[in-house]
């Protein structure tokens, strides 16, 4: 019965931290995407211009790789990357790629090539690392911060009141 006891509160402890999971594409490659329907009044190039002013204020120094009228798209890299945590006294990074892409009234993220980077150590793709609890951590807690600011900052500027009703 003790056993028992310890195992459900372990389950309880260790839970959060397993219970997320990452998103796989068909390469079995972490990748985060969703696509967000946007009020008539939000055209395709003010997005654009949201995410790329959101990207000058988010990064030190994003590093545009590629940008279009339908899209653009960042390569975070060590020279942008934000430090996310400490693992065996070890700093480690997340580098990635972030594209955008919008069409009239709609918008798109995408998140891929996830790389760790363990400073004075290696460069690891994260689908190879992320069996380490602390990565696993800081990495969901990393891609999630930059989701919401990102899909906030896009938003922002909707008025709340016009939206449509379902």
């Amino acid at each position: 019965m003790k056993k028992l006891k310890f195992l459900l509160l372990l389950s309880l402890i260790v839970n959060p931290i397993f219970g997320q999971e990452f998103p796989y594409n068909d390469d079995k490659k972490i990748e985060f995407k969703e696509i967000f329907e946007l009020s008539d009044k939000l055209t395709k190039e003010q997005v654009l211009e949201r995410t790329e002013k959101w990207a000058n204020s988010y990064w030190s120094v994003p590093n545009l790789i590629n940008k279009s009228d339908k899209s653009i798209t960042y390569k975070v890299t060590d020279k942008s990357s934000r430090k996310v945590g400490l693992v065996v006294n070890s700093t480690f990074e997340i580098f990635y790629n972030l594209k955008v892409s919008v069409k009239e009234g709609k918008y798109k993220y995408t998140l891929s090539d996830f790389q760790v980077v363990e400073v004075g150590i290696m460069k690891y793709t994260l689908e190879k690392r992320i069996k380490k609890k602390k990565i696993k951590k800081f990495a969901w807690a990393e891609i999630q911060k930059l989701i919401s600011s990102l899909t906030t900052a896009i938003k922002s500027g909707e008025n709340d009141s016009e939206k449509d009703d379902w």
